[in-house]
């Protein structure tokens, strides 16, 4: 039981430090960007919003370490950190509309939400998969 409260404390702290980093990565002035590099054809611009909400569905669901998994628990959680993530992700870019140094981008926040989808179906197909223990 204190190995599980201080995993779940551990989550915690990441989950505070990983959204002081969104926050500072999204709102910050980070000069001119200037012409957009791409990798695999897509600019590296979304690529950055991709893997920066990638990590936010598995750092929720380490806040709420439990041994009661159930399916519907499992499926509701899943769907609340995707909800959670989507608004995290559309605030940041509604937000950046009235910073002097920043701009809404809706394609930025379709990148926010490829992250948070492609991790939380990867989470929920881990739960709903993995072995059960005995």
């Amino acid at each position: 039981m204190i190995r599980a409260e201080r995993k779940r404390l551990l989550y915690r702290v990441l989950m505070l430090l990983y959204l002081v980093a969104v926050c500072l990565l999204c709102f910050a002035n980070l000069g001119n960007m200037g012409p957009q590099e791409q990798i695999w054809g897509m600019p590296t611009d979304k690529l950055a919003h991709f893997l920066l909400f990638l990590p936010f569905p598995l750092l929720a669901w380490g806040c709420t370490l439990s041994e009661k998994e159930s399916v519907p628990r499992i499926l509701g959680l899943i769907l609340l950190f995707f909800l959670l993530g989507a608004a995290l992700g559309f605030s940041t870019e509604y937000i950046q509309d009235y910073l002097p140094n920043r701009r809404r981008d809706t394609m930025d926040f379709l990148a926010d939400l490829c992250g948070i989808t492609a991790a939380s179906l990867s989470l929920m197909i881990y739960k709903l998969c993995r072995p059960k223990e005995a």
